[in-house]
């Protein structure tokens, strides 16, 4: 549909919309997953970056409606990345994340089981969460399940040989680079930049000596049975804990396959 932005403006930033527009949307989510009780009401949750996210209340249950965030020099589709994920994980019977239920990619809008529990905070985190997180990564790639996986994307930023890594560093260095100095403070800032890159040019040096001195071809991509299905952006500042304990992940907009090496 050239030239339809649904719900973004040209510079992606989400338009505002109004309290009808989204009761309507959030309604046509409830009937692609065969909910017909009515919202009772539609309340805004803590924002997760530039996402917005709602709790939807009927009068048998609450759901979770997420907005996913677009910019127009960013083509990442987060919502697919996310619901591709989750619907994964559902067929893995993975119960550690929200159950998706709907999508619509032309508002940029998804529909989730709500899951009630509180955020971890920090001082929180002992064995227990981190055993909950070591099962939630093996089940996700647990062998007799991976084949499910093959239409995943790659993880955002996702790197499958050593000039893909190096790549991704390079990338962020030159982006480093292009803040102005404009007062005493930005100079500071530059220099500590110019001091990063001078560390990183030396170290990427010795780094491509070793690769030759190993025999090693810089871009040999990683044999897809030593990939891995990875979270991204994973850990418990994306968990919740239930009222009985349990812990719950969410958050997978940057999921996919990647280097276990970077997970």
């Amino acid at each position: 549909m050239a030239g339809d932005q649904g719900l973004y403006g040209d510079d992606g930033i989400m338009s505002v919309v109004s309290r009808h527009d989204l009761e309507t949307r959030v309604t046509s989510l409830l009937k692609g997953a065969d909910i017909s009780a009515p919202i009772e009401e539609i309340i805004p949750m803590q924002a997760g970056g530039n996402n917005r996210t709602y709790c939807i209340e009927t009068a048998n249950a609450r759901y979770a409606v997420k907005h996913y965030f677009q910019h127009g020099g960013d083509r990442r589709d987060r919502l697919h990345s996310e619901y591709a994920f989750l619907n994964y994980a559902e067929h893995a019977e993975i119960a550690a994340v929200p159950r998706p239920l709907a999508q619509n990619p032309h508002t940029g809008m998804a529909l989730y089981e709500y899951i009630a529990g509180e955020a971890i905070q920090r001082g929180e985190v002992g064995q227990a969460e981190v055993d909950a997180a070591i099962a939630f990564f093996l089940a996700l790639n647990e062998p007799a399940v991976r084949q499910e996986a093959e239409k995943l994307p790659a993880a955002s930023e996702a790197a499958f040989s050593l000039q893909e890594h190096l790549g991704h560093i390079e990338h962020r260095t030159d982006q480093l680079q292009q803040i102005e100095a404009r007062d005493e403070v930005d100079h500071e800032g530059v220099a500590f930049i110019q001091s990063i890159v001078m560390f990183w040019n030396h170290y990427r040096g010795r780094i491509l000596e070793e690769v030759h001195r190993m025999g090693w071809l810089i871009d040999q991509p990683l044999a897809v049975d030593q990939r891995c299905i990875s979270p991204s952006d994973f850990g418990f500042h994306n968990a919740i804990r239930m009222p009985r304990g349990e812990i719950r992940f969410i958050d997978f907009e940057y999921a996919g396959w990647d280097d276990p090496a970077k997970s």
